[in-house]
């Protein structure tokens, strides 16, 4: 009902207008401006979601290659421990101190440092890839909101 009261008054206006044809032509040129920012809006929107998309698929690389490093990692440890304690020992900790010589302790040592500096690294890139993927996540719903306000406003 507003809506045909909208378009009444709009008619009104045309025919009042002391030249429709200059105010059709203006209005004309405004749609189109319109339609122009919306088509510009739409194709940055689609960039973005292809942005996200392809962020969404690294991040579920890196998940999944964590996943295996980390599972991987979880396996070395019990091999390791399963080993020594059929030697014998009841901890990696003892096994160091009473079987293995400094200078191999040591390497083991860092060896294992690294190992957790990798898990360490890989833990934060996760981090910083999930919250890159939230903001372009929050651009995208910025973007939509914003395209439709705009079909609202015409």
């Amino acid at each position: 009902m507003a809506k045909l009261q909208l378009l009444q008054q709009h008619r009104l206006e045309i025919l009042e207008h002391p030249d429709p044809r200059a105010l059709e032509q203006e209005q004309q040129s405004e749609l189109q401006a319109h339609q122009e920012k919306q088509a510009a809006s739409s194709q940055i929107f689609e960039l973005k979601s292809q942005a996200l998309q392809q962020e969404q698929q690294r991040l579920q690389w890196m998940e999944e290659e964590y996943a295996r490093g980390r599972q991987e990692h979880v396996q070395n440890q019990e091999e390791l421990l399963f080993a020594l304690q059929a030697l014998g020992y009841a901890s990696m900790a003892e096994a160091e101190v009473a079987y293995l010589e400094p200078v191999e302790a040591e390497e083991l040592e860092q060896q294992d440092q690294q190992l957790n500096q990798q898990l360490s690294i890989s833990r934060h890139d996760l981090g910083n890839e999930q919250m890159r993927r939230a903001s372009l996540e929050q651009e995208v719903r910025t973007q939509q909101t914003e395209e439709e306000l705009q079909i609202q406003l015409e």
